[in-house]
């Protein structure tokens, strides 16, 4: 089919982002415990939005198993499961040996650590849950993106924390994209970061699902027997354990409605926007790709490479980043 066919069904893709963080704010952090500090983010961020991005709300959602998400609004959400105040005494064990960290300065008035003040050991997790968003959306996400940073504002992110895209499409096939993804999902480990293509939570939380469905092995090497991909639903859906839950990509039913959405959890969180936007667009393309069932290799090959230069040049060489990237067009 014509590239403007295959551009037409792209446009059709709705997108949501969930991006766990780390942050802490120069002088409002020092006396408030995590959950005050989660609902001053909200708040504070809200605050932006109305002066700049219209129409959009912010809700505080301390337990989103009590309080399901219904992603019409962006969220703050707590989060336990990730580390933050990487180096320090308050460090858990469980990452005092194989972490890595980026303190991504953005900032104007910080440039060392000795600037950091309270912020050196304060750092509150979050997770900032977008709503949903059509793929022709994508400025409304980079303008809230922007509103992240300010001068106070400073992030640590670290191997316990991931970006996860969910992508659904009116005529998604969980047969295909799973045959697709499996092609790909060597190629696209290697774009990652070491630590998190190897290390504990990508192992826990982003399974890679290749053996599962390829060799019948998991990622601790149990043999578990085929997976053929029809029965794809014996390992994202059966219970007790529902154990693709946590697979480098999970098929879901989209709540309320008939079809289906995937959620592509193999990427590590980031504050580089080239990442986040080239995340998302090469997620879109995979499930556009299944939908029409077309070659891969002349769709793909190109976002990979882009993909894996905005690795090399920013996460890999830039460890402290400053001002807000503008080397993706979003228009």
């Amino acid at each position: 089919m014509s590239g403007k066919i295959f551009e037409k069904e792209l446009l059709r893709c709705k997108f949501g982002i969930e991006l766990e963080l780390c942050p802490c704010i120069l002088g409002h952090s020092k006396d408030m415990d995590c959950i005050s500090f989660q609902k001053y983010f909200a708040n504070n961020l809200q605050s932006k939005m109305d002066k700049v991005v219209k129409r959009e709300k912010v809700d505080y959602v301390q337990d989103s198993d009590e309080t399901p998400l219904d992603y019409t609004h962006w969220a703050v959400v707590e989060d336990t499961s990730l580390g933050c105040n990487m180096g320090t005494e308050d460090t858990p064990d469980d990452y005092k040996y194989h972490m890595y960290r980026q303190r991504a300065l953005r900032t104007s008035g910080v440039k060392t650590d000795k600037q950091l003040g309270d912020c050196a050991q304060e750092f509150c997790s979050l997770e900032l849950v977008s709503r949903v968003l059509k793929f022709t959306e994508m400025d409304v996400l980079f303008n809230v993106y922007k509103l992240l940073f300010d001068e106070k504002t400073i992030y640590e992110v670290n191997e316990s924390q991931g970006l996860h895209i969910t992508v659904s499409h009116p005529n998604l096939d969980p047969e295909e994209l799973i045959e697709l993804w499996v092609y790909y999902e060597d190629a696209i480990r290697g774009l990652l970061l070491k630590e998190r293509r190897k290390g504990k939570e990508a192992a826990k939380y982003a399974m890679p699902i290749r053996d599962v469905f390829v060799s019948g092995k998991s990622e601790q090497g149990t043999t578990r027997g085929v997976v053929g991909i029809r029965d794809w639903k014996k390992w994202y859906y059966t219970e007790p354990t529902k154990t693709g839950k946590y697979s480098a990509m999970n098929i879901k039913r989209i709540p309320d409605q008939a079809g289906y959405m995937a959620e592509f959890r193999i990427a590590g969180s980031t504050l580089h926007w080239g990442e986040i936007y080239g995340w998302i667009e090469l997620f879109c393309r995979m499930v556009t790709l299944s939908v029409m069932n077309q070659n891969p290799n002349r769709r793909l090959g190109n976002l990979l490479t882009q993909l894996h230069s905005s690795y090399l040049n920013d996460a890999m060489a830039g460890i402290v980043m400053k001002g807000v990237p503008k080397d993706v067009d979003v228009k």
